[in-house]
């Protein structure tokens, strides 16, 4: 798959496909990432939270927001991961 040149996405993944992907549920502390979080794991950081943080520049007000404030509350500890598409589950920072 072809990358996209000033970003480690890949071409496909435009904005619209990154923010139906990503879903975040506040009250469960439970964020489902793009399954290309999965795929190019390691070119986003060393977790999920670094995966996150760099999807945060694709999204629209409503959903930065929600990102925003999971993050901010105990510094992102806590926070349950899934891959969309996947029945993964995985948890980082103290969860």
């Amino acid at each position: 798959t072809r990358q996209h040149q000033s970003s480690n996405l890949p071409i496909f993944h435009s904005t619209a496909n990154i923010q139906r992907a990503l879903q975040v549920d506040s009250r469960k502390r439970l964020v489902i990432l793009p399954e290309v979080c999965k795929i190019f794991r390691d070119d986003f950081g060393d977790d999920n939270i670094s995966c996150l943080k760099y999807l945060l520049r694709f999204l629209e007000k409503q959903s930065w927001e929600a990102v925003s404030w999971l993050l901010a509350e105990q510094g992102g500890g806590g926070i349950k991961f899934r891959f969309r598409n996947s029945g993964e589950f995985l948890t980082t920072l103290g969860g």
